[in-house]
């Protein structure tokens, strides 16, 4: 194998310390001396090829390392600035190699034929944003939000890319939220916010509001936290849209689970006046609520004991079975929380346990899990001690 020059071994440094990786960590990663590895990163040694290799293995960038090392035998130094920014720049955010060569391209891309239609690249991200598991979304969502801050620094007044960025920044807080990562989310969530109102689009940071509010109840937050939510984002402008709806069916939810039952049906029926005025946007997406309305009625009926909740959970369900798997399962786990309601708890922990089964640890995201523990929480105290429970317990922290 050939060995590259020395320079090579600052690269290797700036890309591990780019990482937030430690020498050690890299060395018990690579099985190699942490004085070797020194060495190597302080221009005292020659870099082996395979010593690059597992660097590229560990920090997940493809083979762009190689390809720094190749081009510093030509000395392209355009070309490998260009590489050694894309390398410091997506290395921290966890953006492996198929996501930044996505990112590149976009970049090379613009900077050819000019900005894309950012409006399509986020409406993209919501059709399959349902059906994608967090893992695969998070690098997906960084490596557009990248290129996207690139756009949004060389040209500020730029109202589409600002209205993409508010969009990708609440669907990765999303994924956050989901991932049980609440603080980071927050902070996507004030990135959204700024972004939103940065473009003008009031109806967009309504939306923001919405989402954030409704999924707050999916990452943990209680009831309260949710009712001040929307009432903060209920204080603003009274804009009939999306997120509107978003808002008040986080609002239904929260006082379902409170068992505040006229107050929860007093705000699903505004969320369906609101629905019914406006375009509900794309359906089986996050940007829509033509597929989210009647799954927050099901939770509503459900946890108050309504009878329509069995029609509800049916026709969601029908609708849901072929494109969400974990839509699919929360509206099962709504109607076990029935079934505690209605006095029949083994069966709710039996149904539990059967829906989370039924699905891989990857789909079983905050939002099913947080759901299944809502049926744990409701159980009378001596069914809680039950063999059943104690499972199902475990599959929910699995």
């Amino acid at each position: 194998m050939n060995d590259f020059d020395a320079p090579m071994g600052a690269i290797l440094k700036q890309a591990r310390d780019a990482a937030g990786l430690s020498l050690t960590q890299m060395t018990e990663r690579l099985y190699r001396s942490r004085g070797y590895l020194s060495n190597i990163e302080n221009g005292n040694k020659p870099v082996p090829a395979d010593v690059i290799e597992g660097y590229e293995s560990v920090l997940g960038v493809g083979d762009l390392l190689s390809r720094l090392a190749a081009v510093q035998e030509v000395e392209d130094d355009l070309y490998r600035r260009v590489l050694l920014h894309w390398l410091v720049t997506l290395a921290p955010v966890g953006v492996t190699a198929p996501e930044l060569a996505e990112a590149m391209r976009a970049s090379i891309f613009e900077a050819i034929e000019g900005a894309p239609d950012w409006s399509e690249v986020a409406a993209e991200h919501g059709r399959t944003f349902t059906a994608t598991p967090e893992r695969e979304l998070g690098p997906r969502l960084l490596a557009d939000l990248v290129v996207l801050r690139e756009r949004i620094k060389e040209a500020p007044g730029d109202l589409e890319a600002l209205r993409a960025a508010a969009q990708l920044s609440t669907l990765h807080a999303m994924t956050l939220t989901n991932t049980g990562q609440q603080l980071p989310a927050s902070r996507w969530y004030r990135t959204a916010h700024a972004a939103a109102r940065r473009s003008g689009d009031l109806v967009l940071d309504a939306w923001v509001s919405g989402r954030q509010a409704f999924s707050r109840q999916y990452g943990g937050g209680s009831a309260a936290e949710v009712l001040l939510l929307t009432e903060a984002a209920l204080a603003g402008p009274p804009i009939r849209c999306v997120g509107l709806v978003e808002t008040l069916g986080a609002r239904a939810r929260a006082y379902a689970y409170l068992g505040q039952a006229r107050k929860a049906n007093a705000a699903l029926e505004a969320a369906y006046e609101i629905a019914d005025q406006i375009d509900p946007g794309p359906p089986d997406s996050p940007f829509g609520v033509a597929t989210r309305l009647p799954m927050i009625a099901a939770y509503v009926y459900s946890y108050t004991g309504d009878r329509k909740a069995a029609d509800s959970r049916d026709a969601v369900s029908a609708a849901m079975s072929k494109k969400s798997a974990r839509w699919v399962a929360q509206v099962e786990l709504y109607e076990a929380r029935a079934l505690v309601a209605s006095g029949e708890p083994t069966e709710a922990v039996r149904h539990a346990t059967n829906v989370l089964q039924a699905l891989s640890p990857q789909q079983r995201n905050l939002a099913v899990t947080g759901l299944a523990a809502d049926v744990l929480a409701a159980l009378p105290a001596p069914e809680r001690r039950s063999t059943d429970a104690s499972d199902l317990a475990a599959l929910i922290s699995a």
